[in-house]
Order: C-alpha cells, then sequence, then structure tokens
C-alpha cells in the first residue's frame, strides 16, 4: 500500500513539474517563416491598378500557406505625390491587409515619388501620404510601434517568428540629423533586438549610393548612411532599398564584427511598370538561412537569377 502511494506521489509531482515547465518556460519555435516585400508600386498606382491589387490580394490569400508574419514596402508608393486618385488606389490595395481577419501587419515607407513635389521649385509634400498612410492608420494595432513626431514617414513595427520578436525600422527618403537622432534612440530602447532597415534609397546597381544628395537634400543615403548610422548598431543586419531599378546586394561588416546584408529590390523598369514581382523573404531558424524568391502572382511564376532569387546565411538570433 505505501508503495502504491509513493508511485502515485511521484507521478503527481511530474505532472505538476511538466505542467508548470510548459507554461513558463519558453520552446523555440524553429518553424520556417515569411516576410513579404513589395519593391516600388508607383507604376502601379498611376497605370496599372489591377496588378497592385493583385499583389496584396495573393500576399492575403496566402498568408497561412507561406507563414507570412510581416509585409515591407519599400517605397515610391505613388507616382506622383500630388496625384490623389493614386494614393486612393494604393490605400484601396493595403486596405485589403487591413481588412483580412486577422488583420495582415504591414510598414510603409515614402520613396521620392512620394514625398518631393518636383515643379519649377522642389519642395516636401507629405500631405496625402500623411493623409492616406500616416500614423491614424496603424493606432491599435498591436504591432505598430510608433513613428518621429505624429509623422509616419519614419516609423517603426514589430513582428515574431522562430520564437524571436523583430523590429522593421523604416526611415524617410534621404533621412536628415533628426530622423538619425530619433532611430538611435528607437534602436537604444529596443537593445538586443534584432532591426531589419528600410530606407528607400541606399544601393545602386554597383554597390552603396555615392553621389551628391538628389533635390539639394542634405541627407543620408548610401554611404553616408552606412559611416554615420547603420555600422554602429549591432543589431542592425538587414538593409532592404529600392529607389534604382533592379537588383544588388552586398554584404559588409559592422563595427562589432557582424555581418550586415545590403539588399536592393526594384523592378519599376520592367514590363507592365513592373509586371508584379515581388520578393518572398523566408527565414529557415533551423538552418541560419534566408531565402529569397522573386515571384509574381500576375505571371504565377518565379524570376530565377543570382540577383533576384538567392540564400544568404542568417546568423538566427534565437540559437
Amino acid at each position: 500500500m505505501k508503495n502504491s502511494y509513493l508511485r502515485n506521489f511521484i507521478l503527481l509531482l511530474l505532472f505538476i513539474l511538466a505542467f508548470s515547465c510548459l507554461s513558463s518556460c519558453k520552446v523555440a519555435d524553429n518553424t520556417p517563416f515569411t516576410v513579404m516585400i513589395l519593391p516600388d508600386t508607383q507604376n502601379y498606382s498611376e497605370k496599372f491598378p489591377d496588378t497592385y491589387m493583385v499583389q496584396t490580394r495573393w500576399v492575403t490569400e496566402n498568408i497561412e500557406e507561406e507563414n507570412t508574419r510581416f509585409v515591407i514596402h519599400l517605397g515610391d508608393i505613388v507616382q506622383n505625390s500630388d496625384v490623389e486618385s493614386e494614393w486612393e488606389l494604393a490605400d484601396k490595395a493595403h486596405r485589403l491587409f487591413d481588412e483580412a481577419e486577422p488583420p495582415v501587419p504591414y510598414s510603409v515607407v515614402p520613396g521620392n515619388h512620394d514625398v518631393v513635389h518636383r515643379g519649377d521649385v522642389t519642395f516636401w509634400d507629405t500631405d496625402l501620404y500623411e493623409k492616406y498612410f500616416g500614423p491614424q492608420r496603424f493606432e491599435g494595432r498591436n504591432w505598430y510601434g510608433g513613428c518621429m513626431e505624429g509623422m509616419n514617414s519614419s516609423n517603426y513595427c514589430f513582428f515574431e517568428g522562430g520564437g524571436t520578436k523583430f523590429m522593421v525600422l523604416s526611415l524617410n527618403f534621404a533621412p536628415g540629423e533628426e530622423i538619425i537622432s530619433w532611430a538611435d534612440s528607437v534602436i537604444e530602447k529596443h537593445k538586443g533586438m534584432p532591426v531589419i532597415l528600410v530606407t528607400h534609397a541606399h544601393l545602386n546597381l554597383k554597390g552603396r549610393i555615392n553621389h551628391p544628395m538628389p533635390y539639394g537634400l542634405d541627407g543620408y543615403i548610401g554611404v553616408r548612411l552606412w559611416e554615420n548610422f547603420l555600422r554602429r548598431h549591432e543589431n542592425i543586419n538587414l538593409v532592404l532599398c529600392g529607389h534604382v531599378g533592379g537588383a544588388n546586394r552586398i554584404e559588409s561588416v559592422n563595427d562589432y564584427g557582424r555581418p550586415v546584408h545590403e539588399i536592393l529590390f526594384d523592378y519599376q523598369s520592367e514590363i507592365n511598370g513592373g509586371n508584379g514581382w515581388l520578393v518572398k523573404m523566408k527565414f529557415f531558424p533551423e538552418e541560419d538561412r534566408i531565402d529569397f524568391t522573386t515571384y509574381s502572382p500576375l505571371l504565377d511564376r518565379v524570376w530565377d537569377s543570382p540577383h533576384t532569387t538567392f540564400s544568404l546565411d542568417y546568423d538566427f538570433p534565437a540559437k
């Protein structure tokens, strides 16, 4: 009888310990997951509205199959910053993310076509960007972190994958000193969190952009952004950009000896305004790898070339 009581007591104790561990211990999630990238959509907003809708509809309808955790837009949402009909089309396309059940987490960042007015006088015009993609659009979303001084031109968001929380930090086209200081403070508040840095203009087809600031803007892009911001942050290990037609990538080493992948995707120069090409960025936590696949839901085809579809080593933070 005593042995029976002892056996039952031991079994009960083991059950309590197992339940306690399941309740409090973080179990590693090594399931592959995807972040979708929407390169410059400016031509779709202006001339090919159906293609924009095909892209966002396909992303929305394939959330579970692709295990998509987040969608990143690389800027140049529209072609003409002062043409409201283009913003209305972009709004309609992204509303598919907002109205999905559950909503699809995503970020946007303005490119030069979204905020720079080019006429007799060059000046910033962010009114329509903020009207359609300002912070009010994202308020209440648990993945939206915030923006700089109430203007969503520079913003940050979060997503989780592989048991790790990531930040997507998006900086305005040619960010100035104030934006860089703000970005420094955001990263400082989230030390140790891996950061995907998004800014519209950074690479060209030869490497980092290294020429006088466009439109007379005294901002940080390309070489200047790397030297004064990117290399100083240990947890920025992916940098994504658009702006220059084509695809390119370089690997650098930051001040902490860690690799940084800087990658350009922009398909606006392809026929039909871009042929619907988007990029699937698929993380494989167990294998420390990211697969980039350029795919068109319009053509239902993968663009298989060394610059458009490739794999990169990635030191996954959860390991």
